[in-house]
């Protein structure tokens, strides 16, 4: 099933959850509603499924306008935080359940269960109840008996929030890939970043009820739209304070009595920036001078945070480079500045680089 939204708004008494957001998704997609808390994100979903009406604005499902049609009859699979099974129905009959609702007979029920069971790898659990089951378990459950009337768009709002953190590693692969076999348009919320990157096809950043932008995971963190969007995927570094850096000239356009324009951020990716020891090639005009304040292990590579002339940088060194020590004097080297401003966005390079390596930002 392929999604428009068309101007869609929702309040709640004098809030305004919801303002004017548009998007479409295209049939078969997994795709991340992403945002902070209270942005917006479950709201958009609840409209999708039928378990809120707009305030204003148009749902077309499968080119189909919903906004009158009934949640019975949208075709939609939802899947909640906390499972919502039945305590008191065995793993069997809270799959069955949708089934039941449709009158299908008990031969249709029992293949369709029993093919479910298997597809989410809990043979044999079937005359269990949801406390003889793990938090993982339940969940499985949960998307089984979303998944038995064969709907043509399933809804997850927030489906790992409830579950330890290696499980939910796991879970999250394991949905990837269900999804993919199953071909069916998938729409998850989450304000984990880490999640809605290593799971989605697409997505949309919601924040204060507003799109910011939707796209790859790839291109919504190499090219931000905004910055909203630059502060909340992945990490970076806002310049506070407007810098003089040799390299970066243009960065004096956005600029006015030693102050930033009015409406322009400057962002830095950790990417984008090198560090290297005092006693290398220092790179005059390319490199400035810096200061190791704190290094952070993250398993696979160091985070350093640098005093660079009273800017905070942050960078990352990979394990098994040189080593770096806290209030050591450094080399870096900036490849890439990403500004925003009113009307739009621009990605300066260091101009004293006659061939600079490729920074994804």
């Amino acid at each position: 099933m392929d999604i428009e939204v068309r101007n869609l708004h929702k309040k709640y008494n004098q809030f305004h959850a919801v303002r004017g957001v548009n998007f479409r998704i295209a049939k078969g997609r997994l795709v991340g509603f992403l945002g902070p808390s209270g942005g917006g994100k479950t709201s958009i979903l609840r409209m999708l499924a039928g378990l809120e009406q707009p305030a204003s604005g148009e749902i077309y499902l499968g080119g189909v306008l919903a906004n009158s049609i009934p949640v019975q009859r949208r075709r939609i699979g939802f899947v909640f935080q906390h499972y919502a099974l039945f305590k008191h129905m065995t793993i069997y009959d809270n799959i069955a359940y949708g089934l039941m609702v449709q009158k299908k007979s008990k031969e249709e029920i029992r293949l369709r269960v029993n093919e479910l069971l298997k597809l989410v790898g809990l043979e044999g659990s079937e005359r269990k109840y949801p406390h003889q089951l793990s938090g993982g378990q339940k969940q499985r459950v949960a998307f089984a008996r979303a998944l038995a009337p064969n709907p043509e768009l399933l809804l997850l709002d927030e489906p790992f929030a409830a579950i330890d953190a290696k499980i939910r590693k796991e879970l999250r692969s394991w949905l990837r890939d269900l999804i993919n076999e199953l071909g069916v348009t998938s729409i998850f919320v989450t304000h984990d970043q880490d999640e809605a990157i290593e799971v989605a096809d697409e997505i949309l950043v919601i924040h204060q009820g507003r799109l910011e932008q939707q796209g790859t995971p790839y291109d919504v963190y190499r090219e931000p739209s905004s910055a909203f969007v630059a502060r909340f995927i992945g990490e970076s570094t806002q310049l506070a304070e407007p810098v003089q850096w040799a390299a970066f000239p243009e960065l004096r356009q956005f600029q006015a009595g030693g102050n930033w324009k009015e409406g322009v951020s400057a962002f830095l990716r950790p990417e984008a920036v090198e560090v290297r020891k005092s006693d290398t090639e220092q790179l005059p005009s390319a490199g400035i001078g810096g200061v190791v304040k704190h290094i952070h292990f993250r398993g696979d590579a160091w985070c350093l945070e640098i005093d660079a002339g009273g800017t905070r940088i942050i960078a990352y060194s990979q394990q098994g480079s040189s080593d770096f020590k806290v209030d050591e004097v450094v080399n870096v080297l900036i490849r890439r500045i990403t500004v925003f401003t009113p009307e739009g966005s621009a990605v300066l390079g260091n101009q004293s680089l006659e061939d600079p390596m490729p920074v994804f930002i």
